[in-house]
C-alpha cells in the first residue's frame, strides 16, 4: 500500500472537519462533501463532484452514518444525500469507514460489493468520544441551574461509559449524584463508588427530589406526565440517541414552564429552552 491515500470525508460535524485536518496534515489527498454551510475555515477542498467519490481509497462516514431519514448524516449540507444514490458511484474494494452502522446500511453496501467498517466499535475510540459528551452535559447544566453545580441533587439515568464519566465529575464539582441503572453489578458499583443507587422501577414519586436529571439511556423511560412531575428549576438533559429516554411530545414538555429540556439532535445539536446550540457530542 502506497504511503499517501486519496480520503473522502461525507459529512458530520466538527470532528469529521478535524479529521480531514488531520489526514491532509499526514499529507494526504482529502476531500469534503456535505459542509456546505460549514461555519469555520478549513483548507480542506469540497469534492468538486459526486462522481470523483471512484477515485477515493478511503470513504469516511459519520458518527451516527445515517440522520433519522435514513439519509447520510450531513448537518452543515443543504441537500439531502440519499445513500441509494450514493453506491453506484463507489466501486468495491473502496475502504468505508463509518461510525454506529446499521445492519441494514451494512446490507444495503454489501449489496454494491462495499464493506463498512464501524469505528465507533473501538471501545477506546467510544470512550473518548464519551469525554466531550460528558463535559458538554456539564457546561449546559452549569448554564441553565439556577443554582451552582455543588449542592445540586442530580439524578443521572445510565451508567454506562457517558454516565460513569459524568457521575465522577459531577459527584468532583460538590453534587448529591443518585444514579438509576438496572443490573445489580452495576447499582453495586454505583453504591461502592460513593453514589446513590436507584433502580428504575423506584424513580416514580422521586422525580421531584432533583435539581437536575441527565438522561444517557437510548430508551423511553420518562414520560411526559413524569417530567411534568419534576421540580420547578429542574433542568433535564437527554444525552441517548435515538428514542432518547424522554416520551415523544417532547415539545409539550418545553413549554412546560418550570423546566427547561435539553434534548440532543443527532450530529451534535442540543435544542433547550427554545434555542439552538452547537456542541461537540
Amino acid at each position: 500500500m502506497r504511503e499517501n491515500l486519496r480520503f473522502c470525508v461525507l459529512g458530520g460535524d466538527l470532528r469529521q472537519v478535524c479529521l480531514a485536518e488531520l489526514l491532509a496534515a499526514d499529507g494526504h489527498a482529502v476531500r469534503l462533501l456535505g459542509f456546505e454551510r460549514l461555519r469555520r475555515e478549513t483548507a480542506i477542498p469540497p469534492l468538486e463532484s459526486p462522481e470523483q467519490l471512484t477515485e477515493a481509497d478511503c470513504l469516511v462516514f459519520p458518527l451516527p452514518a445515517m440522520n433519522r431519514s435514513g439519509a447520510l448524516n450531513t448537518p452543515f449540507s443543504a441537500a439531502d444525500w440519499s445513500l441509494s444514490a450514493l453506491w453506484p458511484m463507489l466501486r468495491p474494494r473502496q475502504v468505508l469507514c463509518g461510525g454506529r452502522i446499521t445492519p441494514e446500511l451494512a446490507a444495503a453496501a454489501a449489496a454494491h460489493g462495499l464493506r463498512f467498517h464501524d469505528y465507533y466499535a473501538r471501545e477506546e475510540l467510544a470512550v473518548a468520544n464519551a469525554v466531550p459528551t460528558a463535559e458538554g452535559a456539564i457546561q449546559i447544566a452549569m448554564e441553565e441551574l439556577p443554582v451552582t453545580i455543588q449542592g445540586s441533587r442530580v439524578l443521572l439515568l445510565g451508567f454506562g461509559r457517558i454516565g460513569k464519566l459524568l457521575a465522577r465529575r459531577l459527584w468532583a464539582l460538590g453534587a448529591a449524584v443518585t444514579v438509576a441503572a438496572r443490573s445489580c453489578e452495576e447499582l453495586a458499583w454505583i453504591e461502592a463508588l460513593g453514589y446513590a443507587p436507584l433502580p428504575p422501577e423506584r424513580l416514580s414519586g422521586r422525580l421531584g427530589d432533583f435539581d437536575l436529571l441527565i438522561n444517557t439511556i437510548p430508551a423511553r423511560l420518562l414520560t411526559e406526565d413524569d417530567l411534568l412531575a419534576l421540580s420547578p428549576g429542574c433542568v433535564c438533559i437527554d444525552l441517548a440517541s435515538a428514542p432518547g429516554g424522554a416520551e415523544r411530545r417532547i415539545g409539550t414538555c418545553l413549554s412546560a414552564p418550570p423546566h427547561t429540556l435539553c434534548h440532543p439532535k443527532k450530529g451534535g445539536t442540543l435544542l433547550y429552552g427554545g434555542r439552538s446550540n452547537s456542541v461537540p457530542l
